[in-house]
């Protein structure tokens, strides 16, 4: 799922109390995917970094809607990526077609009777998208495509019937060529699991742990003093990481790099709340400093300055046209920067 372009925009389109789990393989690439997460102030977004096989296990059919973005051969990027193109080979094709039909396989599980499950590449290969989608429906008689709607339908062309494809309605698969559609080249297909009537079910405990005492006395006294409400959720530890958990997911005990909102450390007795917590829940701050377009302060703030903050106090949300960019500590009409160092603009 990484960098995590798709995670959050699937996020933006759920619900306040919807829940995305976004699963990257590499544990390096993982980081940077729970990084953006954390940057663009997502709650309710657990991101995990196991293989399918392993994910097929840990979640026996809850999910409403499963999105497969697949590793493919890129041919959908030829005209993007010079790279793409050199790596590029009929093995890689064969190689991609086997590794799709082993994810598709496994997460089929993962979706909720009644449930859906989207399969995209970006590649114009049909051994890696209607001969992947032929296969998999065939050994998944309880799958069945579906038409995407008539808005996507109107700017896409059918799902091609090559030969000995035996799949009904394969043409309700899309292809997306860039002559037509603004992008690259990509391909979708849009499954509808039946509904024979199997109850979603858990088979594992909660990893997540209680705080001591004092540190759940210091960190609800933390939310009184800064919030004018505090935020849903019950805190907990994972790991060394204290986190605010709103979604009713119990945590996994590993392969788990975001359970919920980091909502800060100890730093001996003094607590120091996190960037994702500015970012998550700065509609909530009792002290708020509202910004708007064209105010030097924005970019003075990115580059990780102290600003002006006129009537702030205390820990502070900085506020720029309604989305919450992080925070700092108001004192004396100033605002100290707690604005990530990795995240600053340089200049």
């Amino acid at each position: 799922a990484a960098p995590g372009g798709k995670s959050t925009q699937l996020k933006n389109k759920l619900s306040e109390n919807g829940l995305l789990v976004s699963n990257e393989i590499i544990p390096s690439r993982c980081k940077i995917l729970t990084g953006n997460v954390e940057r663009l102030g997502l709650r309710n977004t657990v991101t995990t970094c196991m293989d399918t096989k392993k994910l097929a296990k840990t979640f026996p059919h809850p999910f409403d809607l499963i999105m497969v973005d697949a590793p493919c051969s890129g041919e959908g990027m030829f005209r993007k990526s010079d790279e793409a193109l050199t790596e590029w080979s009929v093995e890689n094709v064969a190689l991609c077609k086997e590794r799709q039909t082993e994810i598709l396989n496994n997460v089929a599980g993962v979706v909720k009777d009644g449930g859906r499950m989207i399969y995209s590449t970006c590649t114009y290969s049909p051994e890696e998208n209607e001969y992947v989608v032929d296969e998999f429906l065939e050994s998944h008689p309880d799958f069945h495509l579906i038409r995407v709607k008539e808005a996507v339908e109107k700017r896409t062309s059918d799902g091609i019937r090559f030969e000995g494809i035996t799949a009904k309605n394969i043409e309700y698969c899309r292809r997306v060529y860039p002559h037509v559609l603004d992008g690259e080249g990509q391909f979708i297909a849009l499954f509808e699991k039946d509904d024979n009537g199997k109850m979603p079910t858990i088979l594992y405990k909660d990893a997540a742990q209680p705080l001591t005492k004092r540190e759940l006395s210091e960190v609800e006294k933390f939310f009184r003093e800064v919030f004018a409400e505090r935020p849903a959720g019950r805190l907990a530890k994972y790991g060394e990481n204290i986190v605010l958990i709103s979604h009713g997911l119990p945590v996994l005990p590993r392969s788990v790099f975001m359970a919920g909102v980091l909502v800060g450390e100890f730093s001996g007795n003094v607590f120091k709340p996190s960037h994702q917590l500015f970012s998550v829940y700065g509609h909530l701050f009792k002290s708020k400093l509202e910004l708007m377009r064209g105010d030097s302060r924005v970019n003075d703030y990115l580059l990780g300055l102290e600003i002006a903050a006129e009537g702030a106090s205390g820990f502070t949300a900085v506020i720029y046209e309604g989305a919450s960019l992080g925070g700092g500590k108001a004192s004396d009409g100033r605002l100290k920067n707690h604005y990530p160092k990795g995240l600053r603009n340089k200049g």
